[in-house]
């Protein structure tokens, strides 16, 4: 396995959120998609096991189609509909999980 480099691109938008773009092979997550989805992405916190700095890991487990979304294209779909989820936190210390 080798790393993959991608670039990208990032704007700010209102209520303290921001929209992440990139293009990467459809191969990047080692499982087939669809051509529209959703996936969670966990910002982890920085542990003794993974270094100073933090990672973000794509939880493919919750990766579902949006067929909903089908026809609206990127640009639609940025501008469109709130379909993002909220910040969600949990507490891991030392590579300990710790629910709250």
């Amino acid at each position: 396995m080798k790393n993959v480099y991608f670039n990208i691109i990032g704007q700010k938008a209102s209520g303290g959120k921001m929209i992440i773009m990139a293009v990467v092979p459809d191969d990047l997550f080692g499982i087939e998609v669809p051509n529209i989805f959703q996936v969670q992405a966990v910002r982890t916190v920085p542990t003794i096991f993974t270094g100073t700095y933090p990672t973000i890991r794509i939880v493919t487990d919750k990766l579902e189609a949006r067929t909903d979304l089908t026809g609206k294209g990127i640009a639609g779909i940025v501008t469109g509909e709130n379909w993002y989820n909220v910040s969600q936190e949990d507490k891991n210390e030392y590579g300990i999980n710790i629910n709250p």
